[in-house]
């Protein structure tokens, strides 16, 4: 929502004064209840935009919750996406017995080899698949 621009205010008029000349106090008097009625129109245009900020901020508040809400889903996404990605690095570093001559008879840990565990043969440059055979 745009805010409109600032409202300005008439200048009011010299206020009377107790002890004036009675001619100038009562002109002065006059002018300022004068101004003090037309400038309802000026505060009733101060109140509406003041609303209209109100309102607008408002607004923005309410869609940076949002965002917060939303930042914080994708936050927890990032995050699950971040353990899978390690779950899955972890697998392969496991698998992955690396490049060998030969059919390696171990995993690089020393343990069996188990079905799924693959090398690099740098003889056939070709890469093998143990089937737990």
């Amino acid at each position: 929502m745009a805010i409109p621009e600032k409202p300005t205010f008439t200048t009011p008029p010299a206020a009377p004064i107790r002890g004036q000349d009675p001619t100038v106090f009562a002109n002065r008097t006059n002018a300022y209840l004068a101004f003090i009625s037309s400038n309802v129109t000026d505060l009733t245009g101060a109140i509406n935009w003041q609303n209209t900020v109100f309102t607008a901020t408002e607004s923005e508040a309410t869609n940076a919750a949002q965002s917060v809400v939303d930042a914080a889903t994708e936050a927890a996404d990032a995050s699950d996406s971040l353990d899978q990605t390690i779950a899955t690095a972890a697998l392969y570093t496991v698998r992955h017995q690396g490049a060998h001559a030969t059919a390696p008879a171990t995993r690089n840990n020393g343990s069996a080899l188990q079905a799924g565990d693959f090398y690099f043969n740098t003889s056939s440059l070709k890469t093998f698949t143990w089937d737990g055979a």
